[in-house]
């Protein structure tokens, strides 16, 4: 299992995620915006449905966050995401399409008391891979939330090693 440094003190943190992954998701499919003294990310999702020949689906993640020094609490969360990502069509065509959207609105697994608490998210270690069974959408938080504490986390370590 991959050890880096975290972004709340000396202690190594252990990401379940490939550091190669996290690196690259977090260049190509994260974004930070700071603002009233609170960090939004947004995290794009693509992958495809498990019926229907794998139909493609987009789905953005969003989760607001405080400031560093407070351990980066979840003051406030947005269903941490929106049900699908704009212009997206793919999601109609999930095996449980019907049942799923109302519980996907429902859902905030993102709500932690902070940031670290990621690295202790519960989730199965298989998941199938669309979006119809709740085992797989708790796998998909945790790779928004791990790309999330791994990118904040370089972005301090980048600000201490280049001053």
């Amino acid at each position: 299992m991959p050890v880096r440094r975290g972004p709340f003190g000396p202690a190594p943190v252990a990401y379940t995620i490939n550091v190669k992954a996290l690196r690259r998701w977090s260049a190509e499919r994260l974004s930070l915006e700071r603002r009233d003294g609170l960090i939004h990310a947004r995290f794009r999702y693509e992958g495809t449905t498990c019926t229907n020949m794998g139909r493609a689906l987009v789905f953005d993640y969003g989760v607001v966050m405080g400031p560093r020094e407070l351990g980066y609490p979840h003051p406030r969360n947005s269903s941490a995401f929106a049900p699908t990502a704009p212009g997206d069509t793919g999601h109609t065509c999930m095996c449980k399409y019907a049942e799923a959207m109302p519980e996907i609105a429902r859902e905030k697994p993102a709500r932690r008391t902070s940031l670290s608490d990621v690295l202790s998210f519960v989730r199965p270690q298989i998941a199938p891979g669309c979006y119809c069974e709740a085992t797989s959408r708790q796998h998909k938080w945790a790779w928004v939330l791990e790309t999330i504490h791994y990118a904040l986390s370089q972005e301090r370590r980048n600000r201490h090693d280049h001053p």
